[in-house]
């Protein structure tokens, strides 16, 4: 998993574990919020990778047959696959901290960890910890409407999650 990598090797930063900041986490998990626990886990899933497992199921389903259908054409595809607010690439870093149509408009914290998972890092205070990861969840959350719900994006366009 990416986010394994990022603990271990900190892409050339050092990312440190230390008690503070795993205390600290405790507290946000404390919350018992459902989004807090994906985003702090790693499982705040970006239309980029909705799009490669789109690409991966077309792949592996291309050629089995299923009761005369080919079962590729019956497998959901997910929709969001791209920004939702500006048809970018839709990686987790461009939707969350660098898409300026992105109607939560929150400064790219410097440590990683804090910006993948909303770890909030031992030099920061619990207010701006707390700041990060809402911006972060208000973003999943406001993904995952348009997703599920096909709410109407900046563009126009209805993004429905899985037709």
């Amino acid at each position: 998993r990416r986010d394994a990598v990022l603990a271990r090797e900190g892409y050339g930063k050092i990312i440190t574990m230390t008690e503070k900041r795993m205390t600290r986490l405790k507290k946000f998990w404390a919350w018992n919020d459902t989004h807090v626990e994906a985003v702090t886990t790693g499982g705040f899933h970006s239309p980029a990778v909705y799009h490669v497992w789109n690409e991966n199921r077309k792949r592996k389903c291309q050629d089995i047959n299923v009761d005369g259908d080919t079962h590729n054409n019956r497998e959901r595809e997910y929709q969001l696959t791209k920004c939702p607010w500006c048809d970018r690439s839709g990686d987790l870093q461009h939707v969350v901290w660098q898409c300026d149509n992105n109607p939560y408009d929150f400064p790219m914290p410097a440590d990683l960890l804090m910006r993948r998972l909303g770890w909030p890092s031992d030099d920061t205070t619990d207010f701006y910890a707390e700041q990060v990861l809402w911006h972060i969840v208000a973003t999943r959350k406001k993904i995952l409407d348009i997703a599920f719900n096909g709410e109407k994006t900046e563009g126009g366009r209805s993004a429905h999650h899985i037709v």
